[in-house]
This record gives structure tokens, C-alpha cells and sequence, in this order.
């Protein structure tokens, strides 16, 4: 009777095994499926550049697609059967937009629900700055080695695409591997990548360059003592309270070149005219083919203290600096990304000086739509020796028509496009 029990229970489960797939396979019935984080490709992109336009945020989109049909059809689908797309065309403001999603099903399957119908796409100005390229040697130096005959091309980079993107890029960075590095020197094809402060990479640019050609040698490095002359006298108004100078330094170079030095001079070092607290750069005289190492590039100064003289720096981005007498109608945007104002004057009255108290502006008057050298000026009320303003000049682009900066605050002065 146990063993008539058993073989009954088998049998009934192999029979609702065959009934189950005679349904799946012959009856095939219908049923839904959601397909998640489908990619959204947005279209007409291209015509965003014509208005000098960029998307900001938006372009990494996705969407969740409720599908349904029959179950063999349904069950293979993935999201590379599906097409998401939305399209920017007539986008022509600075802001936020919902942008309709269409999507494109295989004809056996049925579209039942877009989650979210819209997605969310951010507007912004689109601008272009050169950035400096930086190397980073990825991986360990042998003790007394180090990368030399270091050349970069191009030693800058455009960075072009929506404004808040671009002005985060700090650098464009290449990463260089240590171990391609041979003692003759290699010339390597190295991809750049644009990267913020934080060393994190900046999406959604272009570059005018993803390749950086580099150039370099795995070269020894020695420490010999150096001898700085130093010449000419200050003024009788001032008094040197103090002189700082290396007395050795660290070079690199083939172990041949390296084995016949034994110390190194510099060229004098002129103190002739000095009137402030200063750092004067010192020259080394090198052998051919031996260059000052890493260790001692930022060390190779003279460091003279003056009583009754100081210097102070103030760095200004390119939004603090004010654009006089724009032609009305016309729009204009600073490319040189910062100056630096170097004050020098009595350290009682430097010391009471801020940033504010000065005023930077370049003068438009007269410029057409173009890029143009323009001179920085400089006002300020504050009795001092003298003011220098580094680099000299910026460089603007002019066209006609809209802002290619944001408007700046009335208060502050500074008119970019005249008003009608």
C-alpha cells in the first residue's frame, strides 16, 4: 500500500511537469516585464553648439520600460533590444528642461509603461579654456632615480563643453608609467584626461587633444654642494635683514655624466635695484645633459628679507575682472582663467591692504567680434611702490549677441552686454 502511495505522488508530479510545459511551450502565454535603467540617447545634441549651448546634466539618463507579449518573446528581451531616445531640439534657454522619452519596442512585444515618461535635462553656456597638462608617474622610482628630459606635446589643452564643467577642470592630467621609462629615453602616446582639484575626473568635455606624445629618461640623481655668488648692493633707504640660500643641490642624469661632478656654481645672483622682501630664482651652471632634480627645482632661490619693504600677492579669477566700454550689442568672455596683482610698498601699509582694494578692469573700446590681447588695468588708492599685474594682458572673445558669461551683480559694477 506505502510503495502504491509513492509511485502515485511520483507519477502526479511528472504529469504536472509535462502539463507545465505544454503550457510554456505550446499554449506560450502572455505576460509583463519591466526592463530597468534602459539608457536614454539624446538626440540633436549637435544643434545645442549653433546657440553656444551645452548640457550640463542629463546625458547619463535612464529609464525603466514596462513590456508585455508572449513569454518566450517577452522573456529574452534585455535592454539592448529596446531604444530610448529624447530629443533637445528647440532647446534654446539656460535652465532645466523635462524632455519627453520615446521608445522603440521589437514588433513581437508590446510597450506598456516609460518610467519616467521625462527626463530631466540642465542647460548651460558653452565655453572653451586652455588647461596646463600635469604628469603623474604612476608606480615606484628606484632609490637615487627619477623621470628627466621631460618633454610634453602639447604642453597645453582646450577644454570645451558646458561652462560649470569646464571652469572644474583644473588640470588635464596623463598618467605615465614608471616601468616604460628607459635610461636612452621612451616617447610614449598617453591618454589625457581632464580632472578637478580633487583629482576626481570631469565627464561631459572634449578635449582638443585625448592624446599627449611624452617624452622622458629613468635618470640617476646626485647631491653636490652649491656655490651662489651674490653681487650688487640695495639702496641705502633699505637694510637686508636676512639672506637665505641653498648650499647644495640635487641633479639628474646619466651615471656617466654624474661621476665627473663633484660641485656646481651658479651664475651671481644680482641684488642691484631690490626694494622689497623677495625671492630671486638662481641659476645653475649644468653640464650638458644634467638637469636640477625634483628635490631641489623648488629650493633654487635666493630668499632676501628687506626692512621697511614687503610684496604681497592677491590672485583674481576671471570674473573679477571688469570689462569697460563693450560695443552695445556685443557679448564678451575672459579666456585667461586668473591673474596674479603683486603689490609692493611698507610693510605698515601691506599689511592693512586687502584684495579689494583693488580694481581690475580691460578696456573694449573699439573691439569688433573676435579674440583680442587686451591690457589689465589696474586702480587703487593705497600709497605704494609699485604694482604689477601677472600675466599683463588677458585674452578676450567678443561676439555679437548673447552673454557668454553669467550677468554680474549691479553693485559690483561691471557691464558685459549694454543695455538698449
Amino acid at each position: 500500500m506505502l510503495r502504491s502511495k509513492k509511485a502515485t505522488i511520483v507519477l502526479s508530479f511528472l504529469i504536472a511537469i509535462v502539463i507545465w510545459a505544454y503550457v510554456i511551450a505550446i499554449e506560450n502565454p502572455s505576460t509583463t516585464r519591466t526592463i530597468y535603467r534602459v539608457p536614454v540617447q539624446l538626440l540633436s545634441v549637435e544643434l545645442l553648439a549653433q546657440n553656444d549651448l551645452a548640457i550640463l546634466e542629463g546625458t547619463e539618463a535612464t529609464v525603466d520600460v514596462v513590456v508585455s507579449g508572449k513569454r518566450a518573446d517577452v522573456v529574452r528581451l534585455t535592454g539592448d533590444d529596446l531604444s530610448a531616445s529624447a530629443n533637445v531640439f528647440g532647446l534654446t534657454r539656460i535652465g532645466q528642461h523635462l524632455v519627453p522619452v520615446t521608445v522603440a519596442v521589437p514588433p513581437a512585444v508590446n510597450l506598456e509603461q516609460i518610467r519616467s515618461s521625462s527626463i530631466l535635462i540642465v542647460i548651460d553656456q558653452l565655453v572653451s579654456q586652455h588647461r596646463r597638462v600635469n604628469l603623474s608617474f604612476v608606480g615606484e622610482f628606484e632609490p637615487g632615480m627619477e623621470a628627466g628630459r621631460i618633454a610634453i606635446q602639447p604642453e597645453q589643452i582646450e577644454v570645451k563643453g558646458a561652462k560649470t564643467l569646464v571652469e572644474s577642470v583644473a588640470y588635464v592630467n596623463v598618467d605615465v608609467p614608471v616601468a616604460d621609462l628607459l635610461p636612452l629615453g621612451s616617447t610614449l602616446s598617453l591618454e589625457a584626461v581632464p580632472l578637478d582639484e580633487r583629482g576626481l575626473p570631469i565627464g561631459n568635455v572634449t578635449l582638443s587633444s585625448d592624446v599627449v606624445e611624452v617624452s622622458a629618461a629613468m635618470l640617476h640623481t646626485k647631491t653636490v654642494p652649491l656655490d651662489v655668488d651674490i653681487v650688487g648692493e640695495i639702496d641705502d633707504q633699505y637694510e637686508i635683514a636676512s639672506i637665505d640660500l641653498p648650499r647644495e643641490v640635487t641633479v639628474r642624469g646619466s651615471s656617466g655624466d654624474l661621476a665627473a661632478i663633484d660641485s656646481l656654481a651658479a651664475h651671481p645672483v644680482s641684488i642691484n635695484g631690490i626694494a622689497a622682501t623677495t625671492s630671486i630664482p638662481i641659476e645653475v651652471i649644468l653640464p650638458g645633459g644634467v638637469e636640477v632634480a625634483n628635490q631641489s627645482a623648488s629650493r633654487m632661490y635666493v630668499s632676501i628679507e628687506i626692512k621697511g619693504m614687503a610684496t604681497v600677492a592677491f590672485e583674481y579669477d576671471s570674473a573679477e575682472i571688469f570689462l569697460e566700454n563693450l560695443a552695445e550689442g556685443f557679448s564678451a568672455y575672459i579666456n585667461t582663467p586668473s591673474v596674479v596683482l603683486q603689490a609692493v610698498g611698507r610693510e605698515a601699509v601691506l599689511s592693512e591692504t586687502t584684495q579689494e582694494d583693488f580694481t581690475l578692469s580691460a578696456d573694449l573700446t573699439d573691439l569688433d567680434v573676435g579674440i583680442f590681447t587686451v591690457p589689465v588695468s589696474v586702480v587703487y588708492d593705497r600709497i605704494l611702490s609699485s604694482v604689477e599685474v601677472v600675466p599683463e594682458e588677458v585674452h578676450i572673445t567678443i561676439q555679437f549677441g548673447q552673454n557668454l558669461a553669467p550677468e554680474p551683480e549691479p553693485e559690483e559694477g561691471r557691464s558685459v552686454t549694454p543695455e538698449r
